[in-house]
């Protein structure tokens, strides 16, 4: 388990932020006892996690969590920890299971995933009550990867508040020669000003920082590349603000005023691999690289991330704490 619990008091700070109530919020029912079950819909099935205080007349925020390549969401809730009530007592946590463990990113799926979460959020949304102003989406790897689909797609952007993709594989299929750092990145989202959180080691031998030219016979961007595409696509120039969060890593936020990190990217570390940041090993599952922890946990950034949008407002939100604190590492990490 980690060793904190910041993340808890960023809830508190959140809580009175006006909901935005789903159909499922007037439907009669008692309260779902907390815990996680395995649910299916149209043959597929995800995890779904209930917090400990959820209430079915208080709408309750949502995070989809994406898996990894050749992973799966059991291993996914291990790895994120958004189950872990040290951290997290306040959202419901989908996991939803790729189609033979591989997402609509990958060049090799030929999946409808996009159809998949518009089904879960449909079917969720009309069956318990969730404050459809806060889904938010977050995953590693492939699942980060298809966090960058979502972000993308003209209906599902318009769902998710915000998106956090940790050690993200963005496959792209390029007309051209694949140039990492200046590959075209195609984007049809359904509005502007989309809140994104990029985590990535150096030493990421799975999913290059400085990316592929012919992984899977597909391109994979360079993550500078990527988020500095986003910040444009947000009218955020490329320019960004950089905060040491620990000796090792480094938090890239780009914007100014109350903009100020609608996009950004956190550098784990050089020596940090495909993973999801974490002092602790989780496990050890799915972790991949020179080294397998790191100097801060990513779960509770994350959370504080979500925890200041909503899809009512795009900038931060006033009744939530700001990010920066440093709460995220122990005093002098490394």
């Amino acid at each position: 388990m980690f060793p904190f619990k910041a993340c808890c008091l960023l809830l508190m700070f959140s809580s009175n932020i006006v909901a935005t109530s789903s159909p499922g919020c007037s439907k009669s029912g008692g309260d779902l006892s907390a815990g996680t079950s395995t649910k299916t819909i149209r043959g597929r099935s995800y995890l779904f996690s209930t917090p400990f205080n959820y209430s079915s007349g208080i709408p309750a925020p949502l995070i989809l969590s994406f898996h990894g390549g050749g992973q799966s969401p059991s291993i996914q809730l291990d790895i994120d920890q958004l189950t872990n009530r040290d951290f997290n007592d306040q959202y419901v946590v989908i996991y939803p299971e790729a189609v033979d463990s591989q997402w609509q990113v990958s060049p090799d799926s030929a999946s409808d995933d996009l159809k998949f979460v518009s089904d879960i959020l449909d079917y969720v949304e009309s069956n318990l009550c969730i404050d459809t102003s806060r889904i938010y989406a977050t995953g590693k790897s492939q699942g980060g990867g298809m966090v960058g689909m979502l972000a993308c797609d003209q209906s599902l952007s318009t769902r998710i508040a915000a998106f956090a993709p940790v050690s993200g594989a963005f496959y792209v299929m390029p007309e051209g020669d694949c140039e990492p750092d200046s590959v075209d990145l195609p984007c049809s989202a359904g509005r502007s000003d989309i809140p994104i959180l990029e985590f990535h080691g150096g030493s990421d031998p799975v999913i290059p920082y400085y990316g592929d030219s012919g992984k899977r016979d597909a391109c994979l961007p360079t993550i500078p590349h990527w988020v500095q595409t986003w910040a444009r696509r947000n009218n955020l120039g490329t320019t960004n603000t950089s905060t040491s969060i620990t000796k090792a890593a480094t938090w890239h936020r780009f914007g100014t005023g109350s903009s100020l990190g609608l996009v950004s990217h956190v550098y784990d570390g050089a020596d940090v691999g495909h993973v999801w940041p974490a002092r602790e090993k989780q496990n050890g599952v799915g972790d991949i690289g020179a080294s397998s922890t790191a100097s801060f946990d990513a779960t509770p950034m994350i959370l504080e991330f979500f925890g200041n949008y909503t899809l009512a407002t795009n900038s931060l939100n006033t009744l939530a704490r700001p990010l920066g604190a440093g709460r995220w590492q122990q005093p002098g990490g490394s």
